[in-house]
């Protein structure tokens, strides 16, 4: 079962295996709110309404128990919390979740008794959790798998995102942390990414004054772009370390030039593959560009902690600091590599110790860690999955559904990495113009031809695309490539609001305390509603 995951864009390393899966025999499932290419593929596609998993998951869970097919044994022995779960779940009928997430009933029961049936896995993307309710959306599939049993065996286990092999394996608090430097322990105001619009806006004492940008879009990557374009002509600085004069660029005080990847030394490790690899220059800089270890040493060494930036450190001595110590460097550099991480941290069946980090040592049915990370930070802990409409969808803001009758949402492009190579012009040339897929009976209603310029509007900002007409989408719902630049005129988070995921409060997006395992966080780029009309 894949899971918001378009593999056929963001994870073509998977095909060959999904493929030789299919050839022997295996039933494929997809839940997606939109037709992909991996999903044609499906002998079953679930199809719900944007933000509505939970339903469809928990109304699974309560049907699995009442056929009786989950798995006993696995639950008395490995998890804990049932009882409480199935207080929740046996809330969720066939009907009710089909009346919610408009799937219909016998597609979630089909659903439901194959998983349950058969050696099933859960192939997790990052689609689903990008709405305000998206951990619990990922809790529920998480406990999905837990009570039948498909966890930490070959072929039948749920993978998301797992971080041993970052956590683990990667040095990060030697590196972070060196002998001399003040403890991690220190309190320090933190800014989280996914508030960082937020934080550039209200955070005081003291306020943002200056803000450096690498290796990302701020302004093509986050929500909410006219707000966060006014916040930045008020910094006293904006700098940009890059390659291209991009969206962040247009606005910065000062760019400095970035080399390319392939001018300098990286270290990669991934999700959804097991392998380290080291990344080593092609060729050195060209002109006046520098690497950005170079660029941050140097102005660690300028601000007065030389004995931290040592000047001889090469990129690659910083990649020995970040590996552990009787790591093999030169053969990962070989042309045998990439190296596969040792088994302790990427084990080739995740799970299959049995070993849980948690308070209970247990797959937490029931997560006891929530309830106590919420006696100490505000947010959305409940223990158990529980389903809840996103911050704006028709149902939870039908005031301005009536205005902006069409939900939003915004997948990745299939030659480019989030805003990355918009401005490849051979990308273009094949991506056409930012456009939008509209439902036909959408478009039907508004006039709409194929290929028509659109204006799709809401109260945070306008933006100008194509039309491209589709029955791939549900109507009531439209989705456009993300990452378009905001120059280009047809950038979807003109459009999206400051609406960050749980469970964690993010409030401003000031924090002296964070943990990325238990607070989660995620941006709602889902969570947005809009009307198009002809024009633009």
């Amino acid at each position: 079962m894949i899971v918001g995951h378009n593999s056929s864009f963001t994870n073509v390393h998977s095909l060959p295996f999904i493929w030789e899966s299919l050839e022997r025999g295996a039933y494929l499932i997809v839940v997606d709110p939109y037709l992909t290419p991996i999903a044609s593929k499906a002998d079953l596609f679930l199809q719900p309404r944007p933000g509505t998993d939970t339903a469809m998951v928990l109304a699974m869970i309560n049907h699995i128990v009442k056929r009786d097919l989950h798995d006993k044994e696995f639950i008395a022995k490995y998890t804990y919390g049932f009882d409480e779960l199935m207080k929740e779940a046996s809330k969720w009928t066939l009907k009710r979740a089909a009346d919610v997430t408009g799937i219909d009933t016998e597609k979630i029961s089909k659903a439901a008794e194959i998983y349950a049936t058969y050696h099933s896995h859960v192939e997790c993307g990052w689609g689903h959790q990008r709405y305000t309710n998206g951990h619990q959306t990922q809790r529920a599939y998480s406990c999905l798998a837990a009570i039948c049993g498909h966890v930490g065996k070959e072929g039948a286990s749920i993978n998301y995102f797992e971080m041993s092999a970052y956590t683990g394996f990667l040095n990060f608090d030697k590196v972070m942390y060196p002998k001399g430097a003040p403890h991690k322990t220190l309190r320090r105001r933190l800014i989280n990414i996914c508030a960082f619009g937020p934080a550039l806006r209200k955070a005081t004492d003291p306020p943002l004054k200056a803000v450096i940008c690498w290796r990302g879009g701020l302004l093509s990557q986050t929500p909410n772009v006219n707000e966060n374009i006014k916040a930045i002509k008020k910094l006293e600085l904006f700098a940009t370390i890059e390659l291209f004069m991009t969206d962040d660029t247009d606005y910065s005080d000062l760019v400095l030039p970035g080399c390319d990847i392939l001018e300098q030394w990286g270290v990669h490790p991934s999700y959804w593959h097991p392998y380290l690899q080291l990344q080593k220059p092609v060729i050195a800089p060209l002109y006046e560009s520098k690497p950005d270890i170079d660029f941050w040493c140097k102005l660690g060494r300028r601000m007065g902690y030389e004995k931290f930036f040592p000047e001889h450190y090469s990129g690659l001595d910083w990649i020995k600091e970040f590996l552990p110590e009787n790591f093999n460097v030169d053969s990962a550099l070989d042309l045998n590599g990439p190296i596969r991480m040792p088994e302790k941290y990427a084990p080739e069946v995740p799970m299959n110790d049995m070993k849980f980090n948690t308070l209970t040592e247990k797959i937490e049915l029931c997560a006891t860690g929530m309830v106590e990370r919420g006696k100490k930070f505000p947010g959305e802990w409940h223990p158990v999955p529980i389903f809840y409409e996103t911050v704006e969808s028709p149902v939870s803001r039908p005031d301005l559904f009536k205005k902006y009758p069409l939900m939003l949402i915004s997948q990745h492009a299939s030659y480019r990495t989030h805003c990355q190579w918009f401005n490849i012009e051979e990308i273009q040339e094949i991506e056409g113009p930012p456009s939008i897929f509209i439902n036909e009976k959408d478009a039907l209603e508004r006039g709409i031809s194929d290929g028509d310029r659109l204006r799709v509007f809401n109260d945070r900002g306008k933006i100008s695309v194509v039309a491209k007409l589709t029955h791939r989408i549900r109507p009531g719902v439209c989705m456009m490539n993300s990452g378009n630049w905001v120059k280009s005129g047809g950038s979807a988070n003109v459009l999206l609001g400051d609406f960050i995921g749980g469970p964690r409060d993010a409030e401003n997006g000031v924090m002296f305390e964070y943990d990325f395992e238990l607070d989660g966080n995620s941006i709602g780029y889902y969570n947005c509603l809009v009307e198009v009309e002809r024009g633009g």
